[in-house]
C-alpha cells in the first residue's frame, strides 16, 4: 500500500508564530515544521482520527483562536485541534456537523468560526460553508454539481475552486485514463463574514473609503470617487445618500471619517482619478452630524520640501486618515509626507492645521504612505500604519499635548498594505490588511513588539474598518477598480462585520 514511502503528506497550513503544519492522509498524524526548524516532527498522532490509509486532508487555523481544522476526505469528518500556549496540540475532537460532510478537501478558515470546505463527492463537486457554534458545524451549501473538486484558495470574497476531474486519475479502470480538458480554476462567490451583518451599497462607481459609526448606530460612509457621504443604520440592508459633494462644502474624494458625539470629521483630498478632480486643496472638514451641514473647513498646510509639481497635482499633501482624543484634538495622517497633522480642540475657521510631528528618519519620505491612525487612551500612545510594504508606528503623546519618541514597532510578520487602524484594547490592535482583503490583531508586548495573527481574509479590496460591538465592520471597496486598471466592478460595494472574538 506505502510502495516504501513513510506516508503522504496532502496539504499545509501556518499558524501565527510562523509553524508549518501538514495532513498525512496515510497515517492518523499531522506534522509540524517549527518556525526556523529544518526538521519535521509528529505534532499530533491520534486514534480519533481514521487508522487506514486515505484520509486526513485539508487543514486551516482559526487564529483568533488558536484552533486547528481539518478534514478527512471519506467518508467526511471535520476534527478541531487546539494549539495550546506552549505550541503543543490539546485534545483532538471530531465535530459534530448538521449533515455528512461529502468528501471534503480543500479547507479554509475564512473569519473567526466560519470555515468554508471543498467537496468533491457533492453531485461531482461543490462548495460549502461550516459554521462553527458552540463545538458544532452548521454546514450550508454554496453550489455543487462540479466535474470533481480539489482544493481552493480565498481571492476577492470568493472560493476559486480547483475543478481537476481527479476520478480519471483516481479511477482510470471504472472512469476512463483521459479526463477532457480543459481543467478549470473556477470562482465561486462568497457572502464572506461571519457575523449577521452585511451592507451594500450599490451606487455605480462609489468606491467607499472612510466608515465611521456614531452613537445612535449608524454607519457613514464616503466615497472616493464621487465625494458623497452616504449613511445607514446598522440594521440597513442598503446605504443611502447623506452629503452630496458641491461648491459649498468643496468635497472631492472623501477618505478617513470619525464621527464625535455631533461632528463628522472628514478627510478631504484628491487622488487625481476621481469624478471631481482637479486642484481642489486637501482638507480637514467638519460636518453637522444630524443635518450634514458643513461647519468648517482647514486647508492642508504645505510642507517644507514639497513634491514635484507633477507628483501632486499642485496640492499640499493627502488627508487620509483621522482620530480624535479625550480633550477634542484633532489628528490626521498625510499619505504623501512624513507628517500627521493636528487641529486643536475648539479651533475656528481662522485657525489653522499644525504639524503635530513631522519625521524624515521613521516615516518614509515618498509619496503613499501613512494611512490608518488610533490612540490607545491607557496608555498616551498614538499608532499610525504606512500601507506600502506595511509598517507600524508608535508616536508618544506627552501629557503637554506635543509628540514625543516616534518609533517603528517590529512584528512578528510583515503587515501587509495595512490600512484602518483602531485600538481595540489595552495594548491590543486591529488593521485591515489590503493585500490579504482582511483583518488582524496586533498584540503589543511588554518590549514594544507587536505579535500578529490573522483574524479573516478573502475580501474583495479593503480599506478602513469600524468598530460595533465585538465586531470589526469593514469596508469592501474593490479598490483595484479605482486605483489600477481592472475593469468596472460588477458587484456591489458592501460593509461586511466580521467578529473580532476579542478576549
Amino acid at each position: 500500500m506505502t510502495n516504501g514511502v513513510t506516508g503522504f503528506c496532502n496539504d499545509i497550513t501556518i499558524d501565527a508564530h510562523g509553524n508549518l503544519y501538514a495532513t498525512d492522509s496515510w497515517y492518523p498524524r499531522i506534522l509540524r515544521l517549527p518556525a526556523g526548524g529544518t526538521d519535521l516532527e509528529e505534532w499530533v498522532v491520534s486514534d480519533v482520527f481514521p487508522t487506514d490509509q486515505w484520509h486526513l486532508n485539508g487543514i486551516d487555523i482559526d487564529q483568533s483562536n488558536d484552533t486547528l481544522y481539518v478534514v478527512e476526505n471519506h467518508p467526511g469528518a471535520l476534527y478541531s485541534i487546539p494549539i495550546q500556549a506552549d505550541g503543543t496540540a490539546g485534545e483532538v475532537t471530531e465535530v459534530a456537523t448538521s449533515r455528512d460532510l461529502l468528501s471534503p478537501d480543500g479547507l479554509k478558515v475564512i473569519a473567526p468560526n466560519l470555515l468554508v470546505t471543498a467537496e468533491g463527492a457533492n453531485e461531482g463537486g461543490g462548495v460549502s460553508y461550516i459554521r462553527i457554534d458552540a463545538g458544532e458545524g452548521e454546514v450550508e451549501e454554496v453550489i455543487k454539481g462540479f466535474n470533481q473538486v480539489a482544493t481552493l484558495a480565498l481571492h476577492q470574497a470568493s472560493a476559486w475552486v480547483v475543478e481537476n476531474q481527479g476520478d480519471h486519475f483516481w479511477g482510470p479502470d471504472d472512469n476512463g485514463p483521459d479526463a477532457d480538458p480543459p481543467f478549470r480554476v473556477v470562482e465561486v462567490p462568497l457572502a464572506i463574514g461571519a457575523g449577521a451583518g452585511i451592507i451594500e451599497t450599490t451606487t455605480e462607481g462609489f468606491f467607499p473609503e472612510g466608515v465611521t459609526l456614531d452613537a445612535d448606530d449608524n454607519f457613514y460612509l464616503g466615497s472616493m470617487n464621487t465625494g458623497a457621504i452616504h449613511k445607514a443604520a446598522a440594521d440597513a440592508a442598503v446605504t443611502a445618500p447623506f452629503i452630496k459633494a458641491n461648491a459649498t462644502n468643496g468635497l472631492v474624494s472623501v477618505l478617513g471619517l470619525y464621527a464625535t458625539e455631533d461632528t463628522l470629521w472628514v478627510c478631504n483630498s484628491d487622488a487625481g482619478n476621481g469624478e471631481l478632480a482637479g486642484d481642489a486643496p486637501a482638507a480637514l472638514k467638519s460636518f453637522d452630524l444630524a443635518s450634514g451641514d458643513l461647519i468648517g473647513s482647514w486647508d492642508w498646510p504645505a510642507y517644507a520640501t514639497p513634491l514635484p509639481e507633477a507628483d501632486t497635482g499642485g496640492v499640499n499633501g493627502f488627508c487620509n486618515d483621522i482620530t480624535v482624543d479625550d480633550d477634542g484634538n484633532v489628528y490626521a495622517t498625510d499619505s504623501w509626507y512624513p507628517r500627521i497633522l493636528r487641529l486643536p480642540a475648539g479651533a475656528t475657521e481662522t485657525d489653522t492645521l499644525e504639524e503635530w510631528v513631522v519625521d524624515t528618519t521613521v516615516f518614509p519620505t515618498t509619496q503613499w504612505h501613512l494611512n490608518g491612525i488610533d490612540i490607545d487612551r491607557t496608555n498616551g500612545i498614538i499608532y499610525a500604519v504606512e500601507n506600502h510594504p506595511g509598517a507600524l508606528y508608535a508616536i508618544e503623546l506627552l501629557p503637554n499635548g506635543n509628540a514625543g519618541t516616534v518609533s517603528a514597532v517590529t512584528t512578528s510578520r510583515p503587515l501587509y498594505s495595512p490600512d484602518g487602524l483602531k485600538v481595540v484594547g489595552d495594548g491590543l490592535l486591529a488593521i485591515a490588511e489590503g493585500q490579504t482583503g482582511g483583518i488582524s490583531l496586533i498584540e503589543i508586548a511588554a518590549g514594544g513588539e507587536g505579535h500578529v495573527r490573522r483574524i479573516s481574509t478573502g475580501l474583495d479590496g479593503i480599506a478602513t474598518f469600524a468598530l460595533r460591538g465585538g465586531s470589526a465592520w469593514l469596508v469592501e471597496n474593490q479598490g483595484d477598480h479605482f486605483w489600477g486598471e481592472a475593469t468596472d466592478p460588477v458587484k456591489p460595494f458592501r460593509l461586511v462585520e466580521v467578529p473580532l472574538n476579542l478576549p
